[in-house]
């Protein structure tokens, strides 16, 4: 005879089938004609699909709600109004941080407005249902229209589906695990995102992210996605069994992706060019640096220098430093022009114009884009299009590069200005606060110390510009030599770049003879 087995007997199992992948669930059988093996697919089909059926099973619980309202308190929908409009109040408020960081729907604005909609159904519905009852007509028909209605959104937000889509994965992570060749590894945590989702995982005993590597395309296959969408990265702690797996839903490549404008306005701020293949953010600093656009035809590199011109013209510096409210800079006069209203206002031109500039490369590049489309796999005569395009794109690139460089020579740099702007306290606030940390103050104290002091009136620097930078380590000196170096190659360089093309062809008939 076999004993019973013990609660702790039980509790092991219960977590090796969760473990495992199965979900824990009851079933009541009260003797009806419904196999029991049909209601197991029914829960677990209700279970699967629970996130789907919320719209629904909210609206069967706001009609149950109603009804027990109708019976018991007839005359409680007034309060149920007030407490309708009072939620509509607290939702239409931008919440602080702390209310978004722990509920990211505050932090969407299109989730919050939707929020307030089902906030404003739901109360609507339920205030007229309690006072009139809610099975009188057209309430009935009112609730499976605005259930319909309210569900769409629900249904189609992408990023819903996406959560959703990770958390059915990583249920079926165990049996993924086993069949890759990777069993008793787990994930420790998940981050969806615009393009896919990242997870830690947990490896078991004796495996190493090179085995999880060497498993890449039967973890594609068991994922059931596109060929080169994982992707094996070590974790930030560096241990031997833990890695990090980047799974694309979406390739960041396959199509062509949007400009979304501007990603900075001063060139001394990286500038954003697009994501890399895993859908990273590619940010390159083009500060003091020397930067080659590389690759094989249709890589996008004449995409990455429109994006590069489109950020550089908005990168209003000198346009901004010239201002009377900053007095930087003096343009000199042979740069500037005068106002025709303000005798004492100087006009940026030069700036400015480079400014509008960037759109002819815009331009050139779609007019390319355009002529490129849809060509076979071979010369075509709709290709001698592209070179209009393609010499106007150089010659707007050169004139823009001799007016800056003419820009650049009659600059003067307001010294006192300079000086002034130097006086500013909050420029040195970090300094403070790094002084804070080595002294032994936690970061999280030091900065909540130093911007206590700022926002008090009561902050004063430890020291000025020139201790700041000293304690920086920055040799300027050093990087002031490098610079006028560099500047001195490429005069060197522009004195034969770009080449004389009437050199190699005299003629005036247009025959070449060099």
């Amino acid at each position: 005879m076999m004993s019973r087995p013990t609660r702790s007997q039980l509790r092991r199992h219960a977590r090796r089938l969760t473990r495992d992948g199965y979900q824990p669930m009851m079933l009541i059988n009260s003797g009806s004609d419904l196999p029991e093996m049909a209601t197991t697919a029914l829960v677990r089909a209700i279970w699967r699909y629970r996130s789907e059926l919320v719209p629904i099973a909210v609206a069967v619980a706001t009609f149950i709600a109603a009804n027990t309202l109708h019976r018991a308190h007839h005359a409680a929908w007034p309060w149920l109004a007030l407490a309708t409009l009072a939620t509509i109040a607290a939702l239409a408020v931008p919440p602080p941080p702390w209310a978004r960081k722990t509920w990211a729907m505050l932090d969407h604005p299109a989730e919050r407005a939707y929020a307030v909609a089902i906030t404003i159904t739901i109360g609507g519905w339920l205030t007229a249902a309690i006072a009139v009852g809610p099975a009188t007509p057209p309430m009935p028909a009112i609730a499976a229209a605005l259930t319909v209605a309210c569900g769409i959104p629900w249904w189609t937000n992408r990023r819903r589906r996406a959560k959703v889509r990770v958390d059915r994965m990583l249920d079926a992570w165990p049996q993924i695990a086993n069949a890759t060749g990777l069993p008793g590894s787990q994930i420790m945590s998940a981050l969806v995102d615009v393009w896919g989702w990242r997870a830690r995982l947990r490896l078991a005993r004796g495996q190493t992210i090179n085995d999880v590597i060497s498993k890449i395309p039967a973890l594609e296959s068991g994922l059931g996605t596109f060929r080169g969408a994982v992707r094996v990265y070590p974790t930030p702690d560096d241990l031997a069994n833990r890695c990090e797996l980047r799974v694309l839903d979406i390739d960041p490549h396959a199509d062509a992706i949007p400009w979304p404008g501007p990603s900075t306005d001063t060139i001394t701020e990286p500038i954003d060019l697009g994501p890399f293949e895993d859908a990273a953010t590619c940010r390159v600093l083009f500060l003091r640096r020397h930067v080659l656009f590389g690759g094989a035809t249709g890589a996008g590199k004449s995409g990455g220098l429109n994006v590069l011109m489109g950020n550089l013209a908005a990168c209003q510096d000198v346009v901004i430093w010239a201002s009377s409210e900053f007095g930087f800079l003096d343009l000199a006069d042979r740069i500037a022009t005068g106002s025709s209203l303000m005798p004492q206002k100087k006009n940026p031109d030069i700036a400015e114009l480079l400014r509008g500039r960037s759109g002819r490369a815009i331009g050139a590049l779609t007019s390319l884009a355009t002529v490129l489309k849809g060509l076979p796999m071979a010369y075509d005569r709709d290709l001698q299009e592209d070179k209009l395009a393609l010499f106007t794109a150089t010659e707007n690139a050169l004139d823009c590069l001799e007016a800056a460089a003419l820009l650049v020579s009659n600059l003067v740099f307001n010294r006192g200005a300079l000086a002034r702007g130097l006086e500013d306290a909050g420029l040195y606030a970090t300094d403070s606060a790094e002084a804070l940390v080595l002294a032994g103050t936690p970061f999280r104290q030091a900065h909540h110390q130093v911007a206590a002091e700022v926002r008090e009136g009561r902050f004063t620097p430890l020291w000025g510009a020139r201790d700041s930078l000293s304690k920086r380590s920055l040799d300027v000196p050093a990087l002031a030599r490098s610079t006028a170096a560099r500047a001195a190659s490429l005069r060197r360089w522009a004195k034969t770049h770009p080449p004389d093309m009437r050199a190699a062809n005299p003629d005036p008939d247009g025959t070449a003879t060099g």
